[in-house]
């Protein structure tokens, strides 16, 4: 006997078109609209306004599974907008689906198949009465916005570099990390404009730390910012912390533990503070452009502390 079909209030799918430059727009549209007929309702956010109409309409469903179809950005803003007008109280399941050009959140759980196949086999689950396998992860919220991974100058440096000219994918972010890399190794032009260093005020868990210049800052829950690195080797060790890591060491010697950062090592015999945190605050006398899993914003000051703790799908 099969077990009973969630209806169109238990299993609500956000698509985002425009993911991957709009890659997404027709083929798979088509693979998890048929998918989804008898299972659950599909929902296309063409523009960022529609989020708003979209979620205000979440309100009035008891939706049992949350499901989006894009890349790291769209996770970051579809959440940040549900726990801004829906809140963070009896939150749904969440299943991402891989379709953007960065999916770290996916890849720190080597979950690597595509949409189709991923909602295929968890719609064959559903249907033969099989549990579906789901693991609990805690936020970070950075001001108003909520997501897995934050970064502060280099990281952010380092994103906008990848963005510049409209071209994106697996191919421009190794050229672009390539360079970096070969930059970092003679303390050339490029690595110095990527790792420029800001003088801050910086805070953790209400302690000032000692210096006041940072040329890298960076927050996360998950141990996975692409390409095989692995920087966060505490992210997930404790609930209700993420793993900070803030540096002002020079490009050369950060390069030289480039292998430490694949193997996920601490990066021992550098200046850097590496530890579990609750709350970190950077104030800043001029705007800081920050990264919140692929999408920026610009603040003086940042307040990042633990958000949400959500639950997600995996297969």
């Amino acid at each position: 006997m099969q077990a009973p079909q969630m209806s169109n209030t238990d299993f609500v799918m956000i698509f985002n078109p425009n993911a991957q430059k709009g890659k997404l727009k027709k083929k798979c549209f088509r693979e998890l609209t048929q998918l989804m007929k008898g299972v659950g309702e599909l929902i296309v956010t063409e523009r960022i306004e529609d989020l708003d109409r979209v979620i205000t309409g979440l309100r009035e469903k008891e939706v049992d599974v949350l499901g989006l179809c894009g890349g790291d950005g769209t996770f970051s803003l579809t959440l940040s907008k549900y726990f801004s007008l829906v809140g963070t109280e009896s939150l749904p399941r969440m299943l991402f689906l891989r379709g953007g050009t960065m999916n770290a959140i996916l890849s720190h759980f080597n979950c690597r198949t595509a949409p189709k196949k991923t909602l295929r086999m968890l719609v064959e689950k559903k249907e033969q009465g099989d549990p579906w396998e789901t693991v609990r992860v805690d936020m970070i919220r950075v001001n108003d916005h909520y997501g897995f991974t934050t970064g502060i100058m280099m990281p952010a440096n380092l994103v906008a570099a990848y963005h510049e000219g409209g071209e994106v994918g697996l191919n421009k972010a190794i050229r672009v990390t390539a360079r970096l890399i070969a930059s970092a190794m003679v303390e050339g032009e490029f690595s110095q404009e990527m790792f420029s260093a800001k003088s801050v005020n910086l805070w953790i868990d209400g302690k000032e730390a000692p210096q006041d210049a940072f040329n890298v800052i960076l927050a996360s829950t998950i141990n996975y910012v692409g390409l095989g690195f692995r920087p966060f080797h505490q992210a997930g060790k404790k609930p209700g912390y993420f793993h900070f890591l803030a540096t002002d060491e020079r490009p050369s010697r950060l390069v030289g533990k480039i292998g430490n950062l694949l193997r996920s090592e601490p990066l021992l015999g550098v200046n850097i503070l590496d530890e579990l945190a609750q709350s970190v605050r950077v104030k800043s006398p001029e705007p800081l452009n920050v990264l919140v899993d692929g999408e920026f914003f610009e603040a003086g000051t940042v307040e990042i502390a633990v958000g949400p703790q959500i639950e997600i799908i995996l297969g």
